[in-house]
């Protein structure tokens, strides 16, 4: 099989009993390999392995050895649809090997639940389930209660409820019942990082196993889950909730005024300052960490009255609870202006698992940022593109305005099926003022605030009609969506650099002072994450390691960034407008081969 894309499932390891295809792509048992090997010295790795060559499938038939000798496998994947593909691949396992593996893809509440209705998050979903049991009774929660889950099981979400309905059984309480039953779970990073251990205090935590697809998204991930926020309006909320409640009302209105008293413009706060604040304010001199616990036992009582009248169950009470109790229970950094008060996590504490991380942007500097091994599959195929580097146009801030119609008389260049990627929505907007949406039709805009149907709709519009995608790095469509042969050019218009904030400056501080470095303090804050995004998104054209594209790299500021590239976007062609017949003659070259 030399010079082809195939190779055979040869390997000493016994991954290779449970891989389901009579071939493997090239790279494929190398990467198994690796896992499997991670896997059995006991040691917890990121994995940098270019798109496309089937990483899920590769990891899966790895891990099957080590769950057959009763490891548990917790995979959390960027969205629900990832998470059931590895359900998918392992249906097939079973299916071709009789491998028994009893597996399950997990859903939230909200959608797992027949008796609640959209616009509830998980919170109020789980306060409703709870209060609903105790108080009315649940037809379906006392119909789980004589459940008997079956000898063998590999299901999605869907087909959970699905099932679960079958027998009138609540299918949220038979997707936990299966989960803690079952040998792989599959689930979204939000679920997965919320539940983790949870999770690990119900089965043997040694046994686990954590599989994060994706894994360039983990620190970024981790914050936010940890993080929280109060607004202005929600305090006014918690106030009028708080009526009839002198103490509650009195730190309310307190806080509302040193809220407005910082301003407009965000800045750093200690939680001693704060503290101090909310005295001068009038405030109840009683610990933040006593409010926090009236706070969020009398919200409970607005969400019962609430739920009581048919209502959804929610209470900014309760919220303002929440957040004290967040900021009085270990190193937050605080940031307020504009009526808004951030309670920010900037440590990263992973599960207390082994962890097995992959993704076509791993690095060393992140595996040395999450504390895990770092291997380099770089040997591995990569795509074959043909990359260039615009030197004559930028997004830099200072240089933005005049830049935008540079870029569109680029764009004007590109044939359809390109897939156009903005530094952001601001640099978004600035090529629709500019007109790009007159000089590209049809144009398929990404907007800020999409739901996730909008996006799908959006998405699909482009793949049914020939015509110009335009998004930002960073978002869905960049990092989770694949567009095997509708995507010919990815063009990169600016670095995503994160606009200089209060919250970015509390990043780098925390890095300089983990690291004692103020470079290797902004390389990992502030500079690694715009590299990945603009990684990830060039990867969109090519998701087989055969695939050939062109990227265009539209920004003089990927000279300097050269050496932070993966290899197969370093070797770049520089080039500026006088010079684009260059890229003419390259695109119909490419696009010539992709035709054949």
């Amino acid at each position: 099989m030399e010079g082809s894309p195939w190779e055979k499932v040869s390997s000493d390891k016994p991954w290779v009993f449970f891989f389901p295809y009579d071939v493997a792509r090239r790279g494929q048992v190398l990467f198994a390999d690796t896992v499997y090997n991670a896997i059995q010295r006991g040691i917890s790795v990121i994995i940098n392995a270019p798109s496309g060559f089937g990483k899920t499938v590769a990891a899966l038939a790895a891990l099957l050895p080590f769950v057959k000798g009763g490891r548990r496998v917790i995979w959390a994947a960027r969205t629900h649809r990832e998470a059931e593909r590895v359900i998918e691949e392992l249906k097939l396992i079973n299916a071709k090997y009789s491998a028994d593996v009893n597996a399950v893809a997990v859903r939230g509440r909200v959608e797992m639940c027949p008796l609640i209705s959209s616009g509830y998050d998980n919170d109020d979903a789980a306060f409703y389930c709870r209060e609903t049991r105790a108080v009315r009774g649940c037809q379906y929660y006392k119909r789980f209660l004589e459940f008997k889950a079956p000898e063998r099981w590999c299901m999605t979400g869907g087909e959970v409820y699905s099932y679960a309905l079958s027998f009138n059984a609540c299918p949220y309480f038979v997707q936990r019942s299966l989960v803690r039953q079952s040998q792989v779970v599959a689930m979204s990073y939000q679920l997965a990082f919320q539940g983790i251990q949870t999770y690990l205090k119900e089965v043997e935590a040694s046994t686990a196993v954590m599989v994060v697809d994706e894994v360039h998204n983990l620190p970024e991930l981790l914050r936010s889950i940890t993080s929280d926020r109060l607004t202005l309006r929600s305090i006014e909320g918690a106030a009028k909730e708080a009526e009839g409640k002198p103490m509650l009302q009195r730190f309310c209105h307190a806080l509302m005024e040193v809220v407005k008293g910082y301003g407009d413009h965000e800045q750093l706060v200690t939680f001693d300052e704060l503290s101090l604040r909310l005295k001068a304010e009038g405030a109840p001199r009683i610990p933040l960490s006593m409010v926090a616990e009236v706070a969020v036992f009398e919200g409970n009582l607005v969400r019962k009255a609430l739920l009581m009248e048919g209502k959804r169950p929610k209470s900014s009470l309760h919220s303002l609870g929440l957040f004290l109790k967040l900021i009085t229970s270990g190193r937050y950094t605080l940031i307020v202006g504009g009526g808004v008060l951030q309670a920010l996590k900037l440590e990263v504490v992973r599960p207390e698992a082994d962890i097995i991380g992959f993704s076509a942007t791993a690095d060393a500097q992140l595996a040395e940022e999450l504390n895990l091994e770092y291997i380099d599959l770089s040997v591995a195929p990569t795509p074959s593109a043909e990359v260039f580097c615009l030197n004559d146009v930028t997004t830099a801030y200072e240089e933005r305005e005049p830049n935008y119609k540079k870029y569109v008389e680029w764009l004007k260049l590109m044939p359809k099926r390109t897939g156009i990627f903005a530094a952001s929505f601001k640099v978004l907007n600035g090529l629709l003022n500019a007109g790009v949406g007159s000089a590209l039709s049809p144009l398929f805009v990404e907007r800020e605030g999409m739901t996730s149907r909008e996006n799908e709709e959006l998405l699909r519009g482009f793949k049914e009609v020939a015509g110009y995608y335009l998004g930002v790095l960073g978002g869905r469509t960049a990092e989770g969506v694949d567009f095997p042969g509708l995507i010919r050019i990815v063009f990169i218009v600016g670095v995503p650099f994160e606009e200089p904030s209060v919250r970015l400056e509390a990043l780098i501080r925390y890095y300089r002072e983990l690291y004692g470095d103020e470079r290797r303090a902004k390389l990992t804050a502030y500079v690694m994450p715009a590299v990945r995004k603009v990684v990830q998104a060039a990867g969109r054209a090519f998701r087989s390691p055969e695939d050939r594209g062109i990227v265009v790299l539209g920004d003089k500021r990927f000279v300097t960034l050269k050496r932070l590239l993966p290899r197969w976007l370093k070797s770049f062609k520089q080039i500026n407008y006088e010079e684009r017949q260059k890229l003419a003659v390259t695109i119909e070259e490419v696009l010539k081969i992709k035709s054949l």
